[in-house]
């Protein structure tokens, strides 16, 4: 058998063994939840495995990956993201850090302090980011 899509193979092999694991590693006896999830990982991996494999699904995948459309729907997407997360941190540091002011509490401050890190995390990674394509395009 020839692999067609190494990236979808490896997908597969990890949810399979995502659900191996998951059914292994579970207190018995095993509750719904736990179940449901290794069948879900376990179908999805096999899904992707099948993919994998064939030549045609392969050929399908690759070219609905390289349309223009799809490509800009997934910069658009991840654009956003990016100002989601960004907001996010922002707020969440503005709010963790003014209750730990307003509660003396100093687990409020610290969690502030971690989004806040987060949020310049963030910023540094998108500058970096446009002075490499600024550079480099």
């Amino acid at each position: 058998m020839k692999i067609y899509d190494k990236k979808a193979f490896v997908y597969g092999i990890g949810l399979s063994l995502l659900a191996a694991g998951l059914v292994l590693t579970a207190e018995r006896p095993m509750g719904m939840k736990p179940l449901v999830l290794a069948v879900v990982c376990g179908v999805i991996g096999c899904c992707f495995l099948i993919g994998s494999l064939s030549r045609k699904i392969a050929r399908e995948a690759r070219l609905e990956e390289q349309d223009e459309r799809n490509r800009l729907i997934a910069l658009k997407a991840g654009r956003r993201t990016a100002q989601i997360t960004q907001l996010g941190s922002a707020l969440m540091t503005v709010a963790f850090l003014g209750i730990g002011k307003g509660s003396s509490n100093r687990e409020f401050i610290a969690i502030g302090l971690g989004a806040a890190f987060c949020y310049t995390l963030s910023l540094f990674a998108e500058l970096f980011a446009k002075l490499y394509y600024e550079k480099h395009s």
